[in-house]
C-alpha cells in the first residue's frame, strides 16, 4: 500500500512499505596534515570514471568537478590512502556522501558529516567528499582527519549551503544511515525510489530525499520531493495523483498504484542525516 501526501509549501511526501579565493583553483589535498606526509604527488583527474567507474553518471549528476588521490605515510610506517572528490556545491558532496554511506557505518564528527567502518572513513566538508582507507586505525585517526577537514578549500558563497530538504525527515523510527539525497533520474533509479523519474520530472528543478522507517507493517520508505515553488509542486501533485489513481504510473522496483490523503501540519522538527 502506498501513501502520497502533499505538505504545505512546495513539498510532496511519498511513503511506501518495502566570497574568498576560488576553491576550484586550490589543490584538493595538502602535502601534509596531522603528522601525515604525502608520498610523492597527488594524482588528479576531471574524469568521474576515475573516481567510480560504476557510478560515474551519478557523480556527474551530483556535479562532479575533479578528483585527487594520494597516499600518506607516517614515521611509524603506517599509511593512509585518500580519495577526494570535488563537486560544484556542497549539495553534490552531501548527496554523494549519502549514496556511499553504508547502513553499518558509525557516525563520526569529522568535517560537516562523517561515517566509519573498520579502516574506512568517509566524510565531506563543503563541496569535497573524502574517502580515507587506513592500513590501521588508531585512537588519533579521527582527530587527524578533523585537521585535514579544517584545511580543505571551501566553495564560495551560497554554494557552501547544505540542502534543507533532508532536515525534514522525521527522527522517530528512522532507520540509521538510510537517508539518500538525489537531484536527478540516475540517483532516483539507484535508490529504488517508489516513484519513477518521469513523474518526479527533474526538468522542473526538484530535489528528493528518501529515508527508511520502521513501522508496524514492516519497513517503510518515506520520500520527500521539493519543487522550486508551491505552484509547481501542486501541478506535479495532480500529475502523480492521476497516475497513481489510474494505475498508469510507470513501474519501477517497489512502485505500484496507490492513493492520496491530504494533511495539514507544520514542518517544525529539523534533523540532519
Amino acid at each position: 500500500m502506498k501513501l502520497l501526501t502533499p505538505i504545505l509549501g512546495s513539498f510532496l511526501v511519498l511513503s511506501s512499505l518495502a566570497f574568498g579565493l576560488d576553491s576550484s583553483a586550490a589543490p584538493l589535498l595538502p602535502k601534509q596534515f596531522g603528522g601525515w606526509q604525502m608520498a610523492g604527488s597527488a594524482q588528479t583527474s576531471k574524469d568521474p570514471t576515475q573516481a567510480d567507474s560504476v557510478n560515474s553518471a551519478l557523480l556527474k549528476e551530483y556535479g562532479f568537478s575533479d578528483l585527487a588521490t594520494a597516499t600518506y605515510t607516517r614515521d611509524d610506517g603506517r599509511k593512509v590512502r585518500l580519495k577526494a572528490a570535488r563537486f560544484g556545491d556542497t549539495s553534490g558532496a552531501y548527496g554523494a556522501f549519502t549514496f556511499y554511506k553504508m547502513p553499518q557505518m558509525l557516525t563520526e564528527k569529522i568535517g560537516d558529516q562523517g561515517a566509519a567502518l573498520n579502516e574506512r572513513v568517509l566524510f565531506y566538508r563543503g563541496n569535497i567528499l573524502v574517502d580515507a582507507d587506513f592500513g590501521k586505525l588508531t585512537a588519533m585517526s579521527a582527530a587527524e582527519l578533523r585537521e585535514l577537514a579544517s584545511i580543505l578549500p571551501l566553495p564560495p558563497g551560497n554554494t557552501r549551503n547544505l540542502p534543507g530538504l533532508p532536515a525534514y525527515l522525521p527522527a522517530q523510527s528512522y532507520v540509521k544511515n538510510s537517508a539518500k539525497y538525489v537531484v536527478g533520474g540516475v540517483g532516483l533509479e539507484k535508490i529504488n525510489a517508489p516513484l519513477p523519474a518521469a513523474l518526479v520530472d527533474f526538468a522542473a528543478g526538484p530535489e528528493v530525499v528518501l529515508g527508511n522507517y520502521n513501522s508496524s507493517g514492516g519497513q517503510a520508505a518515506l520520500m520527500l520531493i521539493s519543487y522550486p515553488t508551491p505552484q509547481i509542486a501542486a501541478e506535479h501533485l495532480r500529475r502523480i495523483d492521476a497516475a497513481t489513481q489510474t494505475g498508469t504510473q510507470p513501474k519501477t522496483d517497489g512502485a505500484s498504484p496507490g492513493f492520496w490523503r491530504r494533511v495539514r501540519y507544520p514542518l517544525a522538527r529539523r534533523h540532519r542525516y
